[in-house]
């Protein structure tokens, strides 16, 4: 048997898809009784999401692509006017990466100069570089330091008014389906995730940050 919504395989007791998490018994309910309209799936999906278990995996797997985008959203902003390939100027935007993460070690702070240095990057190749980093240090993150950060950023979802967490849940659904987002639901998505983040108190968010300043150490060590 095969979910009709992604095709992947199920078992015939399964209550939701292990690969798209859509309800399958809402499928065989439409089966025998053609009056359930199929468009009426994307709001019992969104139902089902809304669950803390789902959301979890949300976050681990969706909102942690776009987490590194808008930690450095700060650095974008303030690296507009500098031209980067010189040591001072260099200087200048790891002052500013020390700002936004002011837990980063003096060590880490002085690899990402010299190797930004040692790169030659622009200003921009700068950001891209930064961001992919702490992307990657995500990965070496003890569990219980992703699992503080999906809650931090559970807050940040509840905080976001419905409609936006109606989009950044379709978003997810087309990363777990394989798809690609526009450039314009990626810019969506970090303005949203940035509106919310906005609105934690104080100490959620210093430790996010302390998070993503881990996740950004761990990666320098292993460059």
């Amino acid at each position: 048997m095969k979910d009709k919504l992604c095709g992947f395989g199920k078992e015939e007791n399964d209550k939701f898809c292990q690969n798209c998490n859509e309800p399958l018994l809402k499928q065989k309910l439409s089966d025998n009784d053609p009056n359930i309209e199929k468009n009426n799936n994307d709001i019992e999906s969104n139902e089902h999401m809304l669950n803390s278990g789902y959301r979890k995996k949300f976050f681990t797997k969706g909102i942690t692509i776009y987490l590194a985008i808008f930690a450095f959203l700060s650095i974008l902003i303030i690296l507009i006017s500098l031209d980067a390939g010189k040591s001072s100027e260099i200087d200048k935007m790891v002052k500013e990466v020390n700002k936004i993460f002011p837990s980063l070690s003096q060590e880490s702070t002085e690899m990402l100069k010299n190797k930004a240095i040692e790169l030659k990057l622009t200003k921009e190749e700068f950001i891209v570089w930064a961001d992919e980093l702490t992307t990657k240090g995500k990965d070496y993150l003890s569990d219980s330091q992703r699992e503080e950060e999906n809650i931090i950023l559970n807050k940040v979802y509840d905080k976001l008014p419905e409609e936006q967490q109606a989009f950044i849940l379709s978003a997810n659904k087309k990363l777990s389906l394989g798809e690609t987002l526009t450039s314009e639901e990626e810019e969506n998505v970090s303005t949203y995730l940035a509106g919310g983040i906005i609105l934690l108190d104080q100490a959620d968010k210093e430790r996010l940050a302390q998070i993503n300043a881990m996740a950004l150490e761990e990666a320098l060590k292993r460059e």
